[in-house]
């Protein structure tokens, strides 16, 4: 990942960040323990919180919440 974008947004005191659709390293963005705990967290020190994009998040909490995500934005309701 392109980490300049990220660490100004740290520097600018941002309140919380949002994790993507994608993946990363073969992990579901949300779910990294990698990017979330240990880059943003640790190495850049981000305090604030951690929100998934909507539909961003593909199985249950204890897959993600240990992994640095914090809230999980909105789910998709289809209906016929």
């Amino acid at each position: 990942m392109y980490m300049p974008p990220f660490e100004s947004a740290i520097k600018a005191d941002v309140a919380s960040g949002m994790c993507s659709y994608n993946k990363i390293n073969h992990k579901w963005a949300c779910a990294d323990d990698s990017t979330l705990n240990r880059h943003l967290r640790e190495n850049m020190g981000f305090d604030g919180y951690i929100m998934s994009d909507w539909g961003a998040v593909h199985s249950e909490a204890k897959d993600y919440l240990p992994n640095g995500l914090d809230q999980e934005q909105g789910t998709w309701i289809f209906t016929p």
